[in-house]
């Protein structure tokens, strides 16, 4: 089986798995319901999490006693990670009803978001450094 061009771009199962599931579903949860639903170690899965949302890719509000995590709807790189995750998601779910493009096909198409996200993380490093 082929990566998907998210795959390829987030190498941490963990993060992998919670974007996709964020982005791809548009879905919005606690922590632990992401780690109990995924069958994640919850001490990963509050790491990963912690990391997309300082990283500002990730919204963060109380919603009673529980600390709610989604997707950040609004930006260039939310449109072009949600496009990603979709895909991801689509392709995975469907394994085998719809045809897997190559992973360069793929990169070729998205790299624009790639460059994209490089220059963020460069910024984002040169901020932090």
């Amino acid at each position: 089986m082929k990566p998907t061009a998210l795959e390829m771009l987030l190498t941490s199962k963990t993060r992998r798995r919670l974007v996709a599931e964020m982005y791809g579903k548009g879905r919005h949860d606690s922590v632990r319901r992401f780690a109990l639903s995924l069958d994640l170690p919850y001490g990963h899965t509050h790491a990963e999490i912690n990391r997309l949302h300082e990283a500002g890719l990730l919204t963060k509000e109380k919603r009673g006693n529980a600390t709610v995590f989604g997707p950040m709807l609004t930006g260039d790189i939310a449109g072009a990670l949600t496009r990603l995750a979709v895909d991801h998601v689509r392709i995975r779910e469907n394994d085998g009803d719809v045809p897997i493009v190559d992973v360069t096909e793929q990169l070729k198409r998205k790299a624009g978001v790639l460059k994209y996200v490089r220059k963020l993380r460069e910024a984002h490093v040169a901020a932090t450094t």
